[in-house]
C-alpha cells in the first residue's frame, strides 16, 4: 500500500500558505490501494500421491506483501496454504477420492488479501492418475478373436480362438506358436467354446480340456497334443443338457493345479440349493486321463458363474447375481447362497429346499443387472500378485468391459484401477482371462498376464526393482 499521509500533509500546508497561487496546476488527487489479484489458473492437476503441494501465484500493483487464506469451497477443510503453496491435508488417491462429490475434483475458495484489499477465486483441482510402479505391456497381438484362455502350466499360456485354433504362448522363451486346431469349431453354428482348462497325462505331458457349448448341451471334451496338431476329434469325458441355449452357464477353470468346473442355475434359481440337480453346482473334476475323469460335487448355490482361482488356501469363483457381481471365498463353507442372497443382499427366493453345510459368503461384490455400468461384469481374477509399491494388493480382477479391479481378501479393500492398467500399447476391449503366472521370470515379483478378447496378450510388470518380502 502507498503511504498517502506525507502527500495529503503537504498539500494542507501549502493551500493554508497561498501556496499555488502562483497560477501552477494543481496538485494530482490521492490514488487508492489496489487489490492483489490471483494469476494463477482456476483449474489446476494433482498428481496422487504429490506431496509438493500447488504453487498459487498473485500479483499486486502496489507491491505489497500478500497472504493466501481457504475461505471456502465445498471441499476447504481439506486444503490449506503454507506461504503460497497449496496443501492437500490428504492422501490424494486417484482410485479412493474423497472430494464431496466423489468425482476426484476438489472445489476450493482461495482468498489473497494485502491486508486492506483482497480478491478470490474459486479452484477446480483435479487429481490425476500416477502409474504407481507397475506397467501393462503387450508382448503379443493379431491372435484373432479369443473364445478362451488359460496357464498350462507355470510359463506356458494357451490361448483358443473362436475357430478352435491353438495358441500357446511360452513365457521364458521364444517358443510361442500354434499348436493346432480343436476339431469342432469353425466360428460358425450353435456351438461355442466356454473354458479352456489342461490336466496331466503320460509321460508328464498336459492333455487339453475344453469345456464347450453345443446347442443348449455344455461339453467335456479331452484332447492329446496330436490330437490338437492333427485337427482331429478329442475323446468325450462329461456332458450335460440345459433346458435352452440362453439358460447355459459353465465355466472351468484350471489354478494352481486344482480343476473345477462351475454351473449356472439353467434359469431356475431354487434348483440352485437342490443336491439332486447338478446345476448351480460346483464340481472338482477327479480322476486321470488314463483311468477317465468324473466330476464330484463341492458346492451349491451358484447362478451364472464365471471363472475362478484356486490356492492351497481358499477357493474363490465368481458369481454373477440379478443385482450384484461377487467373487465368494469358500473357507468351511459349500453354500453360495443363490437364491438366499443376491451379493450381500436378501436373494429373491425366500423358500427354498433344505440344503446341508455352511455358507460361503461374498468377499467382495459389485453392482450388477441395470447397475453393470458403474462397474463392468466380472469376468476372471487371480490372486498373489505382487506389486511392492502396492504392498498390499494381491487380487487382479478383469471384467467383461476391460475395466480392472484390486484388491486385498484381509482387508478387504477393492478399488477400481482401469487408468492404471492402460497398457502401453494396443487396448484392451474385453478381457477374457486374468491368469497368474510364475514369479521366477519377473524379478521375483508374482504377476500375471491378460488376454484380451480381440488377440492381445499382455503381462504386468513393475518399473523398478524390489526385493521380495
Amino acid at each position: 500500500m502507498r503511504n498517502f499521509g506525507l502527500t495529503l500533509g503537504l498539500a494542507a500546508t501549502l493551500a493554508s500558505c497561498g501556496g499555488g497561487g502562483d497560477g501552477g496546476s494543481p496538485p494530482a488527487p490521492p490514488t487508492g490501494n489496489s487489490a492483489p489479484r490471483i494469476t494463477s489458473a482456476a483449474n489446476l492437476d494433482l498428481v496422487e500421491n504429490d506431496l509438493d503441494g500447488l504453487e498459487i501465484t498473485a500479483a499486486d500493483a502496489d507491491g505489497d506483501a500478500i497472504a493466501f487464506q481457504v475461505v471456502g469451497g465445498a471441499d476447504a477443510d481439506l486444503f490449506a496454504f503454507e506461504n503460497n503453496r497449496l496443501y492437500i491435508l490428504v492422501n490424494a488417491d486417484f482410485e479412493r477420492p474423497v472430494d464431496a462429490d466423489g468425482d476426484n475434483i476438489y472445489e476450493v475458495v482461495i482468498e489473497v488479501s494485502d491486508g486492506e484489499a483482497s480478491n478470490r477465486q474459486t479452484l477446480r483441482i483435479t487429481v490425476v492418475n500416477d502409474r504407481e510402479g507397475f506397467v501393462l505391456r503387450r508382448i503379443r497381438g493379431g491372435l484373432g478373436t479369443v473364445a478362451a484362455a488359460s496357464v498350462a502350466d507355470g510359463n506356458r499360456i494357451w490361448v483358443v480362438r473362436t475357430d478352435g485354433s491353438v495358441w500357446q504362448e511360452n513365457v521364458d522363451d521364444d517358443q510361442s506358436g500354434t499348436l493346432g486346431r480343436v476339431a469342432g469349431f469353425d466360428g460358425g453354428g450353435d456351438n461355442e467354446i466356454l473354458s479352456v482348462g489342461s490336466i496331466a497325462a503320460a509321460s508328464d505331458t498336459l492333455n487339453t480340456l475344453i469345456l464347450s457349448r453345443h446347442g443348449s448341451q455344455v461339453r467335456l471334451t479331452e484332447y492329446r497334443p496330436a490330437e490338437i496338431a492333427g485337427g482331429t476329434p478329442g475323446t468325450l469325458r462329461w456332458s450335460l443338457a440345459f433346458d435352452a441355449p440362453q439358460t447355459v452357464s459353465a465355466s472351468l477353470f484350471a489354478e494352481r493345479g486344482q480343476m473345477l468346473v462351475a454351473l449356472g442355475d439353467n434359469g431356475n434359481p431354487v434348483g440352485a440349493q437342490d443336491p439332486d440337480t447338478p446345476f448351480g453346482g460346483l464340481f472338482r473334476i477327479v480322476g486321470t486321463s488314463n483311468s477317465g475323469l468324473s466330476l464330484e460335487r463341492a458346492g451349491y448355490g451358484l447362478r451364472d458363474p464365471r471363472l475362478g482361482f484356486h490356492t492351497d488356501e481358499q477357493l474363490r469363483v465368481i458369481d454373477r447375481g440379478l443385482l450384484q457381481d461377487e467373487i465368494n471365498e469358500q473357507v468351511g463353507g459349500d453354500n453360495f447362497e443363490w437364491p438366499l442372497r443376491d451379493g450381500t443382499r436378501n436373494g429373491p427366493v425366500a423358500t427354498v429346499p433344505f440344503t446341508p453345510g455352511t455358507f460361503a459368503s461374498p468377499t467382495f461384490v459389485r453392482p450388477s443387472g441395470d447397475d453393470a455400468g458403474e462397474s463392468g461384469t466380472f469376468v476372471d481374477y487371480v490372486e498373489g500378485v505382487r506389486i511392492c509399491s502396492l504392498d498390499d494388493i494381491t487380487m487382479v480382477v478383469g471384467t467383461r468391459e476391460g475395466r480392472f479391479f484390486t484388491g486385498n481378501p484381509r482387508t478387504p479393500r477393492f478399488e477400481e484401477r482401469t487408468q492404471d492398467f492402460l497398457p502401453n500399447e494396443g487396448s484392451i476391449d474385453e478381457v477374457v482371462a486374468v491368469e497368474l503366472l510364475d514369479d521366477v521370470y519377473f524379478g521375483r515379483q508374482a504377476t500375471a498376464a491378460i488376454i484380451d478378447r480381440d488377440g492381445e496378450i499382455f503381462f504386468l510388470q513393475v518399473t523398478f526393482p524390489c526385493d521380495r518380502r
